[in-house]
């Protein structure tokens, strides 16, 4: 019976699960953990399965028992075996793909959280590189003020107008990854317990990009601030 058992469950992996590994992977799961959970979907199709086989068994067992010993047991294992595979494809498989979706759902929301605290870390980053690269540039305007260097306030001018552009493309990145977070909490059901995390790592977000605006702004404010350049 145990070979039996073997050919009626599928050893492959199903669409699934491999959506399901990939986003337990995005999220930073350990291999033990996907293992686990592909040791959780063969135990329930191996369930459906054997619950498959015993219906199948007890369906034809009066049958049996009126054709003799020989055809009791031959009828047993027909049944049995089409009882597994109808446990396999009716009962076993549509639960572990509800369970492999439900598992890529929470670790793609779990993925998207972890997303979203690297970049708002990474946000927080370039903010305070930006503040120090502004007071430099500062630093740099009152030493050609102070020489009245025509050539120095050329090169501020050239170097603002990069940073400005640099900053600008962050800053929409930032939008576009914070459109993408509203998507996703518009999807969750407010009685999700990621919900509250999901809104808060929204809400640092927005609150990382608008800084990040600002700076940008001031750049702009320094750059306008610099002598017209004589032609």
């Amino acid at each position: 019976m145990p070979a039996l058992l073997g050919s009626c469950v599928s050893q492959k992996t199903t669409p699934e699960q491999e959506l399901a590994l990939n986003s337990m992977a995005k999220r930073g799961d350990t291999p033990e953990a996907q293992t686990k959970f592909m040791r959780d979907q063969h135990t329930t199709v191996v369930a459906g399965v054997v619950t498959g086989r015993v219906l199948g068994a007890a369906a034809v067992y009066a049958l049996g028992n009126r054709l003799g010993p020989l055809g009791q047991i031959a009828v047993y294992l027909g049944g049995a075996a089409v009882g597994g595979l109808v446990g396999d494809q009716i009962i076993s498989q549509p639960v572990a793909r509800k369970k492999a979706l439900a598992q890529a759902s929470e670790a793609n929301l779990d993925a998207a959280i972890k997303e979203s605290i690297t970049e708002n870390a990474k946000a927080r980053r370039q903010v305070a590189a930006l503040r120090t690269e502004l007071i430099s540039y500062k630093n740099r305007v009152t030493a050609a003020q102070a020489k009245g260097d025509a050539k120095e306030f050329a090169k501020i001018k050239d170097g603002l107008l990069t940073l400005n552009k640099n900053v600008a493309a962050q800053v929409r990145e930032y939008d576009s990854g914070i459109g993408m977070q509203k998507q996703i909490i518009a999807k969750v059901s407010p009685a999700n317990a990621k919900q509250p995390k999901l809104s808060s790592t929204l809400k640092e977000s927005i609150e990382s990009r608008n800084t990040l605006e600002t700076e940008r702004k001031l750049v702009v404010s320094l750059m306008n601030s610099l002598p017209a350049q004589s032609s």
